[in-house]
């Protein structure tokens, strides 16, 4: 169900909006969802999308939050080296 919410938000342009201006605690939840599914080939792609526009979106706050930090720049990049 989430995945065809985020591939319908792509088809309609509206990923932008819908991970802009998240908190602390959404921002960790989103990224754990990436975190967790962007390894499966079926939804990788999508995915992949949607972590380079967070990642593009926030890079101003990092620094500001070890929680956010550690999910985007480690967690995350470890997912996807793997």
């Amino acid at each position: 169900m989430t995945l065809a919410l985020v591939e319908e938000l792509v088809e309609r342009g509206g990923l932008h909006m819908a991970c802009a201006n998240r908190s602390e605690e959404e921002l960790v939840m989103l990224v754990d969802f990436l975190i967790w599914k962007i390894t499966d080939h079926r939804y990788s792609q999508v995915l992949i999308e949607v972590a380079r526009i967070v990642l593009d979106m926030y890079q101003g706050v990092l620094g500001l939050s070890s929680q956010v930090d550690k999910v985007l720049l480690t967690d995350l990049a470890k997912s996807v080296n793997e």
